[in-house]
């Protein structure tokens, strides 16, 4: 070996027992830190505490006595867990406890853990479990399992009860439930973004309440509402909500759906109906818009049953035969709906029969029509017992703002043994809220003495 070379080479060996003893010196100072650091968290109790009155709307702040979220946890040792993490707090004013297990492998760069919560007091539970290795990325579920709620919930009860009282008009608040939430997601470790679902299923649903002089009750309503996502991208899976009954005001709805799919801008309902009166209501094609709660729609009706409708409708205590068919627009923007050109007639070419013991409720509010009485007085011997061949009622809006109610019938009617043609037709302009409504508070009076 030349001397330049045994010059070049010196350094490098004395180089390596430095490297050793930096390494060696390294391992000792970890393991040091490692038996510190457990000895510091052994047996250590934190409190944490989240303000939400920034991020709370004023009102339902004024709901809750406490604004805040708060947790307290000790950490033990676990003998077939690392640690272990119990402890409770309070969300809002509502109480809960947790119980938390963690494993991790120094070796392995990994951990895995779960985590329980439930609500004091009620059978609501959120179960959670994790993992996470430097190798492989990380992945999380979690899950509530199926419970029952209903309107004395300590829960979900208490929190609609407060939500309910920010409404001044809103009463007689009552429902009853079960529901399930589970979500998961990860990351694997060559992603940039975690992969991500989430689904919730509500069954078996009965809700009431009043609000003014409307009663809204449902009855056995399910759905199964889903999200997927990667990153803040998110793909709404498609819904379909289903209710046994569903009772407006007087209305009342039997074997209602609804399929709602998710496009960029807007809530497509590609198919929406119901039964009343005997006969179906079916809409097609709504656009909901997602950034303001706007929509408009054609509700087709069809074989509907006469005395259903026009009792519901027009107030009218009697019986009637045939079948009616029509359409009605109707446009909801924000708070305010609008009924478009609605129109509602019998089968053609086929007769019906009315016979109206007491059409006076009706027949005293067309006097707003400009109706003559004696035209009114007509009219009532004439519903007492006809046979149509053309019953129409028309809905139109009219250049002021205001609407025209046309009801034309055309047929026969019966007096004692004298059999006479007949044909009236009514305008009525104006508040055909009113006459509706009117209509609506007589037929759910007269269905609730019969209860009686």
């Amino acid at each position: 070996m030349s001397e330049q070379e045994e010059v070049n080479t010196a350094p490098r060996r004395r180089l390596w027992p430095w490297i050793a003893g930096t390494l060696a010196a390294f391992c000792v100072l970890a393991v040091v830190a490692l038996v510190a650091l457990h000895a510091m968290i052994l047996r250590r109790e934190w409190t944490f505490e989240i303000d939400l009155e920034d991020s709370l709307p004023e009102d339902v702040l004024a709901t809750v006595t406490n604004h805040a979220v708060s947790v307290h946890v000790k950490l033990d040792r676990h003998q077939t867990w690392d640690y272990i993490a119990t402890g409770g707090g309070k969300l809002l004013d509502w109480p809960f406890s947790l119980v938390a297990r963690l494993n991790y492998s120094l070796t392995g760069l990994s951990a895995n853990g779960a985590c329980s919560v439930v609500v004091n007091g009620t059978s609501w539970r959120a179960d959670a479990k994790f993992s996470w290795s430097w190798f492989d990325g990380w992945s999380a579920d979690i899950a509530i399992p199926d419970a029952e709620f209903n309107g004395d919930d300590a829960f979900i009860g208490d929190i609609a009860r407060r939500l309910a009282s920010l409404a001044e008009d809103v009463e007689s608040l009552d429902f009853s439930g079960r529901a399930r939430f589970e979500a998961h997601a990860s990351k694997p470790r060559d992603r940039s973004d975690p992969v991500w679902s989430a689904d919730a299923w509500l069954a078996n649903t009965d809700a009431s309440c009043k609000s003014g002089e409307t009663g809204i009750a449902v009855k056995n309503f399910k759905i199964h509402a889903g999200a997927t996502g990667i990153g803040e991208h998110v793909d709404i899976k498609p819904a379909f909500p289903r209710a046994a009954s569903l009772d407006i005001g007087g209305i009342s709805l039997s074997n209602a759906f609804l399929s709602v799919r998710s496009t960029e801008t807007a809530f497509l309902a590609t198919e929406a109906g119901a039964d009343i009166w005997g006969g179906s209501a079916r809409l097609y094609s709504c656009f909901l818009s997602r950034e303001r709660l706007a929509a408009g729609f054609t509700l087709f009706l069809d074989g509907i049953d006469t005395e259903k409708a026009v009792s519901s409708i027009a107030g009218f205590d009697g019986t009637a035969t045939g079948e009616l068919h029509g359409k009605l627009p109707l446009k909801y923007d924000g708070d305010k709906l609008t009924i478009g050109e609605a129109y509602l007639y019998s089968t053609p070419g086929e007769k019906g029969t009315l016979q109206i013991r007491d059409s006076s409720a009706f027949v005293d509010r067309l006097a707003y029509a400009g109706v003559s009485e004696e035209d009114r007085r007509n009219m009532v011997r004439v519903l007492a017992d006809m046979t149509y061949n053309a019953l129409k009622l028309d809905l139109r809006r009219e250049e002021n703002g205001s609407h025209a109610l046309r009801f034309k019938l055309e047929g026969s009617a019966t007096d004692g043994k004298v059999t006479v043609p007949a044909s009236f037709n009514v305008t009525y302009h104006g508040d055909i809220p009113y006459l509706i409504n009117a209509g609506l508070r007589a037929a759910q009076l007269e269905e609730n003495l019969r209860m009686q």
